[in-house]
């Protein structure tokens, strides 16, 4: 059975896929409305960055977090 794209492995819901999904489509959408209102200001850069950076961040972290030495041992 093919592996959905929020799962981690067949069956195997990733609630932080999910989040950062979310996160990166309200940064996005927060920088749309703010340029289409032609409210853009330093709140609303920095709003937008963050959530952006919220969506990609959390993945990056886990992968260092779950770094595995030669033997396969987590470290």
């Amino acid at each position: 059975m093919k592996i959905g794209f929020f799962e981690e492995a067949e069956g195997v819901k990733s609630s932080m896929r999910l989040n950062c999904h979310i996160s990166l489509w309200a940064g996005i959408a927060i920088a749309l409305f703010s340029v289409a209102t032609n409210q853009v200001d330093a709140n609303t850069i920095a709003l937008s960055t963050l959530f952006i950076v919220a969506a990609f961040a959390p993945k990056a972290i886990q992968k260092f977090a779950e770094v595995k030495d030669v033997k396969g041992n987590v470290q």
